[in-house]
């Protein structure tokens, strides 16, 4: 099954020989800024250096290519010192050794569950949505809470207040359009932008041109789209408020000639208010009042053979309805000392892998594809199981800042969490702090302390960052991830290159193993909760990053030194096993060239070079040889039938109670797989170079822009996998993007 569902993933990349090229996430770097309108929460965050936080810009992202052409931000995040990959092209991230369920995604500070888009090749955010992208690997601030490893903080764009902006974007992969404007100039403006991808419709066109032989989906239909509008208000220069709507969807549904009919989909839907005042010149309050609704949804049916008539169908459900409240107050107490406090409380309702198993006798026809279960009861039994619980989690906190300018900054945070799960309650507090001294002033040191907890486990599957992972609520049993890390390292600016050099060292405990992954794509989905294990980790290293800005040419090198291991009571008899993505070395060197400038027309050239450590698989150590018993009805497995059956003896018999001692039974030697532990095998390096190239022509009312680029432009098949080929008598590799072409053009007005 495990194969299967890899190939699903591999049908992607057949089709994908062209993609959509790199859309903006920022685009316009000058943002007009009005009189009446309010300052950011966070007075202080220009004094931060970048050792821990890095702000992503436009800039950065020029030199990131993805297998879809589109550069968006978590592809540049998979680039930074302390950040491992999942399957090749994807959207998952590990960071300093955490799970990447411990990552933080958030928008204006409501949580992104579902953050991968067209089977994880993509985020979900619109580059037209987004002002500023700040990627926190520690040091973090006081107001974020339920994370253990790193946070993804996404800020929205304002619609202008002055001017229409629009600009459409045409790609094989996905069409885009957005609209910024005001409807009362000065006072209310409107940001809206809408994505739909034709991948069902392009990969049914190319179907028919792709061998018969390979194991890939007869037809697919799908459904994958994201919409975001944003409406503000300034009341007055002291007040504004905002209302802001964000879906997206994903739905892929295929089948395989008379075998089965599949369905995987996920929806993210938030509607978010936000408040902001300044009752004074130096403080800021900001309330917010958000809803969040999360679903995944995987469904199966099986084809009846010829002849047979019995059908089987299983649904697995997953969600998250959350409503937040939360307030935040800042206040500059003078040019030294900064401070800020609030609160938040959050009512949540999980319902995690609820399933429905019906089988029964069809009246003839398999072929109702996709059909939902309400239309089948009648005809089908089976069992339905619900897992909804209600949990309730708020904290309250506050940090203080003190700093003088080019010389040191110190900060301390602090909070207090309070979860509540059923009959299960906790507090937790968690210390943050971060500082950085300027020995001179282009040499500095940076550190940071933080000790972190997250009530919320995401039971991973495929790597592959689809939003299908369960998210399940800490319990008594499932008691909630901790992790204290520390980091100290020292940062440079020599002949206008930017140097940091650093080590982490970080302990986390209680985390979640699911130790079937490949249960997500089967019918052992619905006894996911079997298939937990909570055990500890480690994880240390050395970050290293340099890079260069320049009005002709920029690079960026990071490069990663770690290692990171697990520790589960019951695997491996409580011995250490590495992390399934521990990868030892990974650097990342990535460089744009401005070949032309002009006062209306730029073009220019980037690449990005990748290498890194294999990540780990399970293999057979060995085989030994076993012996299975045949599949005879109980009575005939004994020389005198009749007899009650003993107790199974390892050397291949049955212990009888009959005199005699042993009887015989029909059955068969075969050979046996042995595994030493889990993650036993490293696979082979993973090497990669990307190229691209753009021009950009400005218009007195036009703009436009062509880009190009090559995805693997040495189309090396870096194995994401290896699966054992009977046939053949051998293990074979899995990879999933060979060679790819990307193409995109986009006009603005």
């Amino acid at each position: 099954m495990r194969r299967k569902l890899i190939i699903t993933v591999l049908l992607y990349s057949l089709f994908c020989w062209q993609s959509a090229q790199a859309q903006e996430v920022v685009q316009n770097n000058q943002k007009e800024e009005m009189a009446d309108s309010l300052k950011a929460v966070r007075i202080s965050a220009e004094k931060r250096r970048k050792s821990t936080l890095y702000k992503v810009t436009f800039r950065d992202l020029k030199a990131t290519l993805t297998p879809m052409g589109e550069a968006d931000v978590i592809k540049y995040i998979q680039t930074l010192p302390g950040v491992a990959t999942g399957i090749e092209g994807s959207s998952a991230i590990y960071v300093r050794g955490g799970n990447m369920g411990n990552n933080l995604v958030s928008l204006d500070g409501i949580p992104i569950y579902g953050s991968g888009h067209l089977l994880g090749m993509t985020s979900v955010f619109a580059p037209a949505i987004v002002d500023k992208t700040e990627f926190f690997t520690g040091g973090f601030t006081s107001e974020d809470a339920n994370f253990s490893a790193s946070h993804i903080k996404l800020t929205s764009r304002d619609g202008d207040f002055q001017k229409v902006k629009t600009s459409f974007s045409v790609s094989n992969f996905l069409l885009s359009g957005d609209v910024s404007l005001p409807l009362v100039k000065n006072k209310l403006s409107l940001i809206a932008s809408a994505r739909y991808s034709p991948i069902g419709w392009e990969y049914n066109l190319l179907r028919p041109l792709m061998s018969d032989d390979l194991d890939i989906p007869d037809d697919m239909s799908a459904s994958v789209y994201d919409l975001y509008a944003k409406l503000k208000y300034n009341i007055s220069y002291k007040n504004n408020v905002s209302v802001s709507v964000f879906k997206s969807h994903d739905k892929y549904s295929y089948s395989k000639t008379a075998k089965s009919d599949d369905l995987l989909q996920w929806d993210n839907l938030i509607v978010n208010g936000e408040w902001n005042y300044a009752p004074g010149v130096n403080w800021n309050i900001k309330t917010n009042v958000a809803y969040n609704n999360f679903g995944s949804n995987q469904l199966k049916k099986k084809i009846p053979r010829t002849g047979v008539t019995n059908l089987t169908t299983m649904e697995v459900n997953s969600s998250i309805r959350e409503f937040t409240f939360e307030s935040l107050a800042a206040h500059r107490l003078s040019d030294r000392w900064d401070i800020q406090f609030g609160f938040n409380i959050k009512s949540a309702e999980f319902d995690p892998g609820s399933f429905k198993q019906f089988s029964g006798n069809t009246s003839g026809s398999s072929s109702s594809s996709h059909a939902s279960f309400d239309s089948q009861s009648s005809s089908l039994s089976g069992i339905q199981v619900d897992n909804k619980t209600k949990v309730l989690l708020g904290g309250i906190h506050a940090q203080a800042e003190y700093g003088i300018k080019d010389k040191f900054l110190l900060r301390l945070a602090a909070r207090g969490n309070y979860f509540k799960n059923d009959g299960y309650s906790k507090f937790d507090p968690e210390l943050r702090f971060f500082g950085t001294y300027f020995i001179t002033p282009n040499l500095g040191v940076e550190a940071t302390v933080d000790v972190l907890t997250q009530y919320y486990h995401t039971l991973e599957g495929i790597p592959a960052g689809w939003s299908l992972d369960m998210i399940i609520p800490s319990d008594e049993v499932n008691i909630p991830e901790t992790s204290v890390q520390y980091y100290f390292g020292t940062f440079a600016n020599v002949w206008k290159l930017r140097f940091s050099l650093g080590g982490f060292y970080k302990q986390m405990k209680n985390v979640v193993y699911f130790t079937d992954a490949t249960a997500f794509f089967s019918s052992s989905l619905s006894e996911w909760k079997e298939n937990i294990d909570i055990g500890e980790g480690k994880s240390y290293g050395l970050e290293f990053l340099t890079e260069k800005t320049g009005e002709k040419f920029s690079f960026k090198v990071a490069y990663t030194l770690s290692k990171t291991n697990r520790t589960f009571p019951d695997i491996n008899n409580g011995n250490a096993i590495p992390f399934k993505f521990d990868r030892r070395h990974i650097l990342n060197a990535g460089a744009t060239y401005v070949i032309g400038k002009t006062g209306k027309t730029e073009q220019g050239v980037t690449t990005m070079f990748t290498l890194s450590s294999g990540h780990y698989e399970s293999l057979r150590s060995s085989i030994y040889q076993g012996f299975m018993p045949g599949m005879k009805n109980w009575t005939d497995l004994f020389t005198n039938p009749g007899q009650s059956v003993g107790d199974y003896n390892i050397k291949g018999q049955w212990e009888s109670p009959f005199e005699g001692g042993y009887a015989n039974i029909d059955g068969y030697v075969t050979g046996r797989d042995y595994y030493s532990h889990p993650n036993n095998y490293r696979m082979p390096m993973y090497i990669r170079w990307d190229v691209g190239y753009y021009i950009n022509i400005s218009g007195a009312k036009v703009n436009h822009s062509l880009s190009v680029g090559v995805y693997n432009l040495t189309n090396r098949h870096n194995a994401y996998s290896l699966y054992w080929d009977s046939d053949e008598n051998t293990w074979k590799k899995v990879s999933m993007f060979p060679i790819m072409p990307n193409l995109c053009y986009k006009i603005s007005f």
